[in-house]
Formats: C-alpha cells, structure tokens, sequence
C-alpha cells in the first residue's frame, strides 16, 4: 500500500512578512505642528471651523470621524495640497511630512515597480532599490511588474516603499 504513494518534494516557504523600522533620521523640535483657527468649505457644505491643533514630539494622534467629515481634507490643509479658507498650519523645526495618498495619485500606472522607484530616486543603486522593494515583499521579477497591473494592496506596498524614501 505504501508503495503506491507518490513522494512529493516539500514546497518552498513564502516570506510574506514585510520587516520595517520606521526610525526618524532627523530629530524635530518639540513642536512638530501648530493649526490655529482652521476652517474649510465646499460651496455652503462647512467641513469644519476653528480647528486648533497642538502636536509635541513624541505624542500619538488620531484623526477619527465619519466618512465626508473633513479628515482627509484636514490632512491636505496640512500638506499644503489644498488652501484654507481661514486659519494656518505650521510645522516645526526640522518637521518633515510624509503624506501616504489613499488613491495612489502618486504612482504612475504605466511604469514598472524598480522605474518608479529608480525614476524618483536616481541616486540609489540597483541594490539599494532592490533591498528596498525585498522589505515591501517584491523580489525577483516582480520588481518589473507594470504598476497598473497591481492590485491595490501591492500599489499599497509601493506608496509605502517611495513614501518611507521621501524620510531618507
């Protein structure tokens, strides 16, 4: 009987952990970000009014509400991508902002995985870009990978991988 069964080979693991350390390589101020007076509005739907805002370094923050509350366009305000109707944002010393697009806007669907990256960062090494893509879980051939072709968890990874070198 047990000549009859046919021995497989045992199949390859899959490393499908993603292992990053997200460590400043800046120190900020203890004032990371000040808003004062903050308000927006789309035509007469109000967002929001006289937001204050006060993070010190070191603190954690969320920025919890329902859908079409104003987080996003909150965030925006504070990046500088959309202006305000009233009301300023300012960063603090050495305070550098890394924005993650929930829409991917900042990929570019016709380029593959390794030339978005190498496109954006010149500098790096065919290495380094690879190392960086191996973290966010794309290795051999998939790192030529056309970027309209990911789903949106893997467009996910490589926002992540261009905004973790935007710190660098």
């Amino acid at each position: 009987m047990l000549a009859k069964i046919e021995l497989l080979e045992k199949p390859a693991e899959i490393h499908d952990e993603m292992r990053i350390k997200l460590e400043p390589n800046i120190l900020s101020g203890n004032d990371v970000l000040s808003v004062r007076g903050l308000s927006k509005s789309f035509g007469s739907n109000r967002l929001f009014s006289h937001v204050d805002i006060d993070i010190k370094r070191g603190e954690r923050v969320a920025l919890i509400g329902n859908n079409g509350t104003g987080k996003t366009t909150i965030l925006k305000l504070i990046n500088g991508l959309l202006t305000p109707d009233r009301g300023s944002c300012s960063l603090g010393t050495q305070v550098q902002i890394g924005y993650y697009d929930q829409e991917h806007h900042v990929l570019h669907m016709e380029k593959t995985i390794f030339d978005e990256i190498s496109d954006d960062y010149p500098e790096l090494t065919n290495t380094k870009i690879r190392n960086m893509l191996a973290a966010f879980l794309f290795t051999g051939d998939d790192v030529f990978k056309r970027i309209g072709d990911l789903s949106g968890g893997e467009r996910g990874r490589v926002s992540l991988a261009k905004l973790m070198l935007v710190q660098d």
